[in-house]
């Protein structure tokens, strides 16, 4: 009997603990040093926490951790992806390491193609890595970088906070609740990753159609 008493204080010990974590400024602060360490360290589980923590404002009732989850993530994955932009403005041009190799031969395939390019990038983890250092190498000006990745960054705030979201609400207990959120959230990042790379092959095979001219049949004479 007291087994079964210790097991069932087990959930709502947990659910306490896990809404007092989710509440605390200390989850907000491990937020952003993963999403800013995600600009260039693609392993780090940013997108699992911003889910996670997206689930446990719904399932606790506190809409403002949310709102902060959705504006910490956002602020602090564009601050990551410039950070590399950063680096990526320290890489001579004419330099002969990988890095420079790296940044020259994407910048010559994405000269005029950075509109498409920086916002879709940002949903694929390692290709934004590389995207973001050749934009910096390439002298893409910042104000467009910040124009078009803020926009994208705010999207995959959205994106992983609200899928997780719907995970806390399809789930009375806050513990389901977020990890029924993580599994929607990486679903809906997965997604959203392939449908911008679906978007940069379809810009890349117009830009080779329109690259390559169709040969004319030759006149005889």
């Amino acid at each position: 009997m007291e087994f079964i008493d210790l097991i069932g204080s087990v959930g709502p010990r947990l659910a306490e603990w896990t809404g007092s974590a989710a509440a605390s400024e200390w989850s907000l602060l491990a937020l952003a040093i993963l999403c800013w360490g995600d600009g260039f360290f693609p392993p780090l589980p940013a997108g699992t926490l911003v889910s996670a923590l997206g689930a446990a404002s719904i399932s606790t009732g506190d809409p403002l951790l949310l709102v902060a989850t959705i504006a910490v993530a956002s602020t602090f994955a564009l601050a990551g992806d410039m950070t590399m932009v950063a680096i990526g403005r320290r890489i001579p041009r004419d330099g002969t390491s990988r890095f420079s190799r790296l940044a020259r031969t994407i910048g010559s395939h994405a000269e005029q193609h950075w509109t498409v390019l920086l916002p879709t990038s940002r949903f694929i983890p390692v290709l934004r890595v590389a995207v973001f250092l050749a934009a910096g190498s390439q002298r893409v000006p910042t104000r467009r970088i910040l124009l078009l990745d803020g926009i994208a960054a705010t999207t995959w705030g959205c994106v992983y906070a609200l899928a997780g979201g719907l995970g806390g609400t399809l789930a009375s207990h806050p513990v389901v609740g977020m990890l029924i959120g993580i599994l929607i959230g990486a679903l809906a990042g997965t997604l959203v990753g392939l449908v911008a790379q679906r978007v940069q092959l379809s810009r890349a095979q117009v830009v080779t159609d329109v690259a390559v001219p169709t040969s004319s049949p030759s006149t005889c004479s």
